[in-house]
């Protein structure tokens, strides 16, 4: 099944970058232009600079953001802003949040897993993607030669063998804190221990949580080089992708909602819409006064759509499961397929994770209705990608995300056997 393989990660010499939570940032695709800005603004070392560089009016295809990266993460290289671990190692990663003010810690393995087609069934999908991500990080790719934000992906843990040897002992070799949250990095380099992981984590699968769009274009990148090399060998390092590895069981491992936004609907399309709604699910109409008693049935339900009648939320419950709990990946996957896709144009669909948020733009009319979804559960998204089902772009949204620039990777050179 999955093959990982320890790696020389590029890690900010501490010395020369001080302060590391100032060098973080996060995944690009979760980043507003506001917050782009504020990156820029907090250290001129700021991963920012290579994970999501500022596009300017004079860019052409020969000078633009992904060239500028690249002459950044070389000149950083030169200058040892970044440094490459002396021997390959995996790294532990505890990162600590709070969610709704309630502490947790989420145990993170930094790995660099084989890159399989999904065919294979040893790396398992659950979501569908989108072209223009995949474009951008694959231009991003070519140009730096390096992995630098981490696809996440789940892995069972029975009887917490694993949980045992992920533990942090010592001092770790970086602490950031950025404000919000903090992390706590740890090298393993012991080859029993990485050799125990590895033969545990050869026997399974491995589920991708978050970062499918990564995980493609590391494929295609591959693709790329193995054509560019016909020579290649299985060692070679564009053979393998980053991951951030956490287990199922993980306390920290936490799936919230993504709702719908919809705008921009004529009244032909809404009636259609009701229309489309009632032949999959009974309704249940709740005054918006009485919030917390919606949300409450919601949770018991299939989901529920506000605005769609002035002043109510309809509970949705499917007619063909209407005395059974819903799998919410099914409901997903009906909801877009039988109501959404083909009546609602991409464009006038927006997401958010917070439920009072979406509740609150439906009220201020910045959009017309907001379809309020319960998250699926670990167990549900395992399934969904045991039978080779996905569910629809941004369905899931595992939080938090992990951080761009504890550890980066060249994808240069060979990886050394376990």
């Amino acid at each position: 099944m999955a093959e990982i393989r320890p790696f020389r990660g590029l890690r900010y010499n501490q010395t020369l970058a001080s302060n590391l939570g100032n060098l973080l940032c996060p995944p690009f695709d979760v980043i507003s232009p506001a917050e782009q800005q504020d990156f820029y603004q907090k250290s001129p070392y700021n991963i920012i600079r290579l994970e999501h560089a500022l596009e300017l009016p004079s860019d052409t295809p020969q000078n633009n953001k992904y060239m500028r990266a690249a002459a950044t993460l070389a000149d950083w290289l030169r200058e040892r802003v970044l440094t490459a671990e002396e021997k390959p190692a995996l790294y532990l990663h505890q990162h600590h949040f709070k969610r709704q003010k309630h502490p947790f810690v989420r145990s993170n393995l930094l790995a660099c897993v084989r890159l399989e087609e999904w065919e294979r069934g040893v790396i398992r999908p659950h979501e569908f993607t989108r072209a223009a991500a995949k474009s951008d990080r694959l231009d991003l790719m070519r140009a730096c030669q390096t992995n630098l934000s981490l696809p996440m992906a789940l892995y069972d843990d029975p009887n917490d063998r694993l949980a045992e040897l992920l533990i942090g002992g010592g001092e770790p070799l970086e602490t950031a804190d950025t404000g919000e949250e903090r992390h706590l990095v740890w090298a393993i380099s012991q080859p029993d221990i990485i050799a125990e992981i590895a033969g545990h984590l050869a026997t399974q699968p491995l589920y991708i949580a978050d970062g499918h769009h990564r995980y493609e274009t590391a494929l295609a990148y591959r693709d790329e080089q193995r054509l560019a090399h016909p020579s290649w060998s299985k060692d070679d390092a564009f053979n393998f992708i980053m991951m951030s590895l956490i287990s199922t069981t993980d306390p920290g491992l936490l799936v919230l909602p993504i709702h719908r936004l919809l705008q921009g609907l004529s009244a032909e399309a809404l009636g259609e819409l009701k229309a489309r709604l009632e032949t999959l699910f009974e309704m249940e109409a709740v005054p918006v006064k009485q919030y917390e008693y919606a949300l409450n049935l919601m949770r018991q339900s299939a989901c529920a759509v506000m605005g769609l009648e002035p002043g109510e939320f309809l509970l949705l419950r499917l007619r063909q499961d209407a005395h059974n709990k819903t799998h919410v990946s099914l409901l997903i996957r009906l909801l877009h397929r039988e109501v959404l896709d083909g009546l609602v144009n991409n464009s006038s669909v927006d997401y958010s994770s917070d439920t009072r948020e979406a509740i609150g733009k439906v009220l201020s009319r910045e959009y017309q209705l907001a379809f309020l979804l319960n998250p699926p559960s670990v167990e549900e998204i395992k399934a969904a990608s045991d039978c080779g089902e996905r569910m629809p772009h941004k369905s899931t949204f595992f939080y938090p995300k992990p951080p761009t620039g504890l550890v980066i990777r060249r994808l240069q050179g060979k990886l050394k056997k376990i």
